[in-house]
């Protein structure tokens, strides 16, 4: 456990700080001694200790950085800017770890205890930005949930159970979002994809981010992603596949997009899936692409509309 200063909040060495935030520690020593972006104190020994802002404020800069974002820009924001551009609000330290929560999620899962799960998946929202809860809670617990059921040692109703609570409550999040007036993205899942959680969670960051969303969801026939591509005319379009493409999958998709893509528009393939799929259309105008890369693209077009 992290140690506590003087007045009970934790505190974490610069390599606590760098695990935590995922901000590797020779950059954080470059970010404080060049940007000055986080002053942390010291010990009387001389060793930085860094408090539980100071942990988000390098996790806000790591996102940012990783969308695009320019560190000598970020610097002269100040703390609070950084978070709240980065879609965090400061926490309170006594808040429980995500980790503490998902331990106790997934025992939830396996007893099917709805009111316990729910509770647990609601209480980060009274005190975290939504974008945390989904990106730190809600993603990990579907790919540790995923990572049980294929070890053998959590059943598929309790899968299903998981992620139907956690999906439903990523649909409420993105349908509650403020609407963004910037170019247009579709967002769906290829034919006989019925796992949407991950498209879910990167459909939420496009929105925050000042896209548009057209969500369409699960196992989306090619004929109607076509269709829709036709009228609305996206920017690009976001597609989740985790399941290998089947040779019926690839044609019907290849067909749809050729025929219906826009000439300035583009298709990234996110998933398990998706680098298989993006070799076996082989088309020019999709790509594989994962959640950094595609919220970076996403960012470039907000700004340049």
């Amino acid at each position: 456990m992290p140690p506590l200063s003087e007045n009970g909040e934790k505190t974490y060495s610069i390599g606590g700080a760098s695990e935590k935030s995922g901000v590797p520690v020779e950059t954080v020593r470059i970010w404080e001694r060049r940007y000055q972006v986080i002053q942390p104190t010291r010990t009387p020994g001389g060793h930085r200790v860094y408090s539980e802002h100071d942990v988000q404020v390098l996790s806000a800069l790591k996102t940012l950085v990783d969308g695009g974002e320019r560190i000598g820009r970020l610097s002269k924001m100040g703390p609070e800017a950084i978070l709240a551009s980065a879609g965090q609000t400061p926490v309170d330290s006594r808040v429980p770890e995500f980790d503490d929560i998902l331990q106790d999620l997934l025992e939830a899962a396996a007893t099917f205890d709805n009111t316990r799960a729910a509770e647990l998946l609601d209480r980060p929202g009274l005190h975290r930005h939504a974008l945390e809860v989904v990106l730190g809670l809600y993603l990990p617990l579907l790919v540790e949930v995923g990572d049980r059921w294929h070890a053998g040692t959590l059943s598929v109703a309790s899968e299903h159970f998981i992620e139907r609570l956690v999906t439903s409550r990523m649909m409420s999040i993105l349908a509650n979002q403020a609407e963004p007036s910037g170019p247009l993205v579709v967002c769906a899942c290829t034919p006989g994809e019925r796992h949407e959680a991950g498209l879910l969670a990167s459909a939420i960051l496009l929105q925050h981010v000042g896209l548009q969303v057209l969500y369409l969801g699960a196992d989306l026939p090619a004929d109607e992603l076509g269709q829709v591509i036709e009228t609305r005319r996206p920017r690009f379009v976001a597609l989740a596949a985790t399941l290998a493409p089947t040779d019926a999958t690839v044609d019907a998709l290849r067909a749809a997009l050729s025929q219906s893509l826009p000439a300035r528009a583009h298709v990234y393939l996110g998933g398990d899936a998706g680098p298989a799929l993006a070799n076996a259309l082989n088309l020019d105008n999709v790509s594989y692409v994962d959640l950094p890369g595609l919220l970076k693209t996403a960012r470039q077009l907000a700004r340049s509309s």
